[in-house]
């Protein structure tokens, strides 16, 4: 590039500007490096929801593989999101401090790891350390992947992309309940994991070969390493005390959790280089009611499926495979409608797009709260639908508005802190789910003979979780982007 007029040649200090955060950006400015970015985002955040999805098909013939108990298969995929969660923020700023891209490929190798390790599995203890280091993975990879395309696209286009980006994730879970079941079938679940050793290789190649250069942002290098640790054990105390609620067990366990939370953010308070500035919560309103939007709308949406699920099989005797078509439907929805809904929040204020996903995923469960051991089944589909269509207007503008709302140097804190507040709700929606079935119903096994029973405590749980999406629907009436520069 050549000078301005009136200025001399560059000194070595001029030329030290041009960083690998100068070269990433760079190599951003044509839509090739551009496209590069979002296909390597899509790859990587395609594969955990695939795997998660597929792993669901094949738990039965990974028990009777491994002779395994329900507690030990259902640890399978809980142990996945236990450990994502507990490393989302901590990678997410980690990646703001020493590059978004290198945490990015390495969460992809961690993948990648985790795949021959699961391929290779002896048993079931092996098999759930092997899912444990893929949520590692998932840790470094859902607290990037929004955060590099939000620093490789203008804001014009950020909405497009990201939506991209959600919608590649449904797929790749769509994938994994019709392909897990066909490669189960016909290879074994182990093929499963060998699947997704291609493309976890074809990510790495693609970011190495044509993604040049870093992006570090953030001007601190010191770490807060028991700041770290502190926050890791209060969100796996407090996601592992709300999955035994309400035992006295899991009212303990919160309780620690929340006392850690609390010596947390006192640290963060004190810390030079805090994992989590708290005061982003107080000082930036954005930031915090996005939060607390994702955390309310997952609360309220993400044990309908478990719900729906019992109640067809459960109630309405219909077979597994006529239950899941009919639950793939929300699945659907969300897929085809993420991206216009991201192109749509680049148009017009994604306030009003988010407001309008709440509002459709209250109208479906109002639909729900009313159900009986007669309602159609084109009831319950279309609800689906709606909720659906809800969850793609509500989870892309989203990200785009919480992303936007905080300087660069937070882009990876804060795609990291609101997967957080995804994966607690939908943790907290189970534990809700499990309280309300103890207290009705207690440790009876569900069957048609108790459907009076089911129904009523069914609609009890969805009318909670309409109380719940009507609170979103408050906080995200006055959720405003606020510029990065204020934050």
């Amino acid at each position: 590039m050549g000078q301005g007029p009136g200025q001399g040649p560059a000194s070595r200090a001029e030329t030290e500007k041009v960083t690998r955060t100068d070269r990433f950006y760079l190599t951003m400015v044509s839509d090739a490096g551009r496209r590069n970015v979002l296909i390597a985002s899509v790859l990587g955040s395609s594969l955990a929801p695939f795997m998660v999805s597929g792993l669901v098909v094949a738990l039965p013939a990974i028990g009777a593989e491994f002779s395994a108990d329900a507690v030990s298969l259902g640890w399978l995929t809980n142990v996945f999101f236990l450990s994502a969660a507990v490393f989302l923020v901590p990678f997410g700023r980690i990646a703001d401090m020493y590059g978004v891209k290198k945490v990015f490929v390495t969460g992809i190798g961690v993948y990648l790891v985790s795949s021959v390790l699961c391929v290779l599995s002896p048993g079931i203890r092996f098999l759930t350390a092997a899912r444990f280091v893929t949520g590692i993975g998932g840790g470094m990879v859902f607290g990037t992947s929004i955060a590099l395309l939000s620093l490789a696209f203008p804001e014009a286009e950020r909405g497009r992309a990201i939506g991209m980006n959600v919608t590649g994730m449904f797929v790749g879970f769509l994938l994994g309940f019709f392909l897990g079941g066909l490669l189960t079938f016909y290879v074994g679940w182990r093929s499963i994991f060998l699947l997704t050793i291609p493309f976890e290789l074809l990510a790495i190649g693609l970011i190495f070969l044509r993604i040049r250069g870093e992006c570090e942002i953030s001007r601190s290098r010191g770490l807060d390493i028991p700041g770290m640790v502190l926050y890791s054990l209060s969100i796996l105390l407090l996601m592992t005390g709300f999955s035994s609620l309400p035992g006295v067990t899991g009212v303990a366990v919160v309780g620690a959790g929340i006392a850690c939370l609390v010596l947390f953010a006192a640290r963060e308070l004190r810390a030079g280089s805090p994992i989590l500035d708290v005061r982003l919560f107080t000082e930036n309103p954005t930031f915090a009611r996005a939060n607390l939007a994702a955390l309310l709308f997952n609360t309220s949406n993400f044990a309908v499926i478990f719900l729906l699920s019992l109640y067809l099989q459960d109630i309405r005797s219909f077979d597994a495979r006529f239950s899941g078509i009919v639950l793939l439907t929300l699945v659907i929805f969300m897929a085809l409608l993420s991206t216009p809904a991201g192109r749509l929040s680049d148009r017009i204020s994604p306030g009003m797009v988010i407001g309008t996903g709440v509002v459709l995923s209250t109208a479906g469960l109002f639909i729900l709260s009313f159900i009986g051991t007669d309602t159609p089944i084109l009831s319950i589909v279309f609800s689906l639908a709606v909720m659906g269509a809800g969850f793609a207007f509500f989870q892309s503008p989203l990200l785009r508005t919480l992303v936007s709302s905080v300087p660069k140097d937070m882009y990876g804190l804060a795609s990291g802190m609101v997967e957080t507040m995804r994966l607690a709700g939908m943790t907290i929606s189970i534990a809700i789910t499990t309280i309300v079935f103890t207290f009705f119903i207690g440790s009876l096994r569900i069957t048609p003979a108790l459907s009076g029973e089911f129904i009523g405590t069914t609609q009890v749980i969805f009318r909670i979780f309409l109380g719940i999406s009507l609170c979103a629907f408050l906080v995200t009436i006055f959720l405003k982007r606020r510029p990065a520069g204020q934050a």
